[in-house]
């Protein structure tokens, strides 16, 4: 469960880096960026491990091209959401993957989802409907908005962005644990590495755009801390079922929340700090039903 927590929080920094850059660069660059700098240390850590072998000749293709493919549809929309919301809310909206990890770990994965685990994702969920509530109000006058809902369309396009990215998130963690038995952790994230990587670079014709210092930092710097996050959910869901992880996903609040205070100037709000109470009893369900040994199907 440390190697999850630790996930969260470099994936937390990866998306503070992204939110910093302010829409400034396209989100295909950033995805290409983003695995361009993950991939060369990796390659020579594994060299540096003799493990070339087990990156020549994966047992599962298929599953690691799903999981590259869903995992790089999730960024996307991760970077859509970071660009029309504060950081705390577009983290908010990807605590849905729990809830749908859970499901899909037990129809996709056949593993055995005990009570505890699912009122531990409901709770999470429901804690964050109530922190996003006043994002979600009705806008007032006649700016831009939705007219079937008065919602800003930014907001609205935000937040559809956001559920298909905690969709395409949530089927990525299902695979990820069908492969973890069979693949090393190297390999899984150097074949989703290299897949984001190519499918970044098929967005040059739409567009890209030279970056100044700053953005080249914070573009590095995204990448470093993903590829961590990868690395260390690759590890956690070796020893752990997804369904018991799931609920973790909630820990990147505690940091968003702190992030968008200290670096962006954006305090969490009284129904933010409501939903954290709800999200932090989910986690310690999940923490301790995870405590007793769960029968098999």
């Amino acid at each position: 469960m440390a190697l999850k927590l630790g996930a969260m929080l470099a994936m937390t920094l990866m998306m503070a880096s992204v939110k910093a850059l302010d829409g400034g660069v396209p989100a295909g660059q950033i995805v290409f960026y983003r695995s361009a700098v993950t991939l060369l240390p990796l390659l020579v850590w594994v060299l540096w491990q003799g493990q070339a072998d087990a990156l020549c000749a994966p047992q599962r293709l298929r599953r690691h091209l799903g999981r590259g493919l869903s995992g790089s549809a999730s960024m996307f929309m991760i970077f859509v959401t970071l660009a029309c919301l504060p950081l705390s809310e577009a983290v908010l909206l990807g605590y849905a993957a729990p809830l749908i990890t859970v499901l899909l770990s037990r129809l996709m994965l056949g593993e055995a989802v005990p009570a505890h685990r699912w009122w531990a994702a409901l709770l999470g969920a429901a804690g964050t409907a109530v922190a996003l509530a006043p994002s979600l109000r009705p806008a007032a006058g006649t700016g831009d908005v939705l007219p079937s809902a008065g919602i800003d369309w930014r907001v609205g396009l935000g937040v559809g962005a956001g559920l298909a990215g905690a969709l395409f998130a949530a089927i990525s963690t299902v695979q990820i644990r069908a492969l973890a038995g069979r693949e090393p952790a190297t390999a899984i994230v150097f074949h989703y590495t290299l897949t984001t990587l190519l499918i970044g670079l098929l967005s040059l014709p739409a567009g890209w755009v030279m970056p100044d210092g700053r953005q080249l930092l914070l573009l590095v710097a995204a990448g470093i801390s993903s590829g961590l996050a990868q690395w260390l959910l690759a590890l956690s869901l070796r020893r752990a079922d997804a369904s018991l992880l799931a609920p973790l996903d909630y820990s990147t609040l505690v940091w968003s929340m702190g992030l968008s205070a200290l670096v962006f100037g954006q305090p969490p709000g009284p129904a933010v700090w409501a939903g954290a109470v709800l999200i932090a009893a989910a986690a310690f369900s999940a923490w301790w039903g995870g405590r007793r040994p769960v029968p098999s199907p």
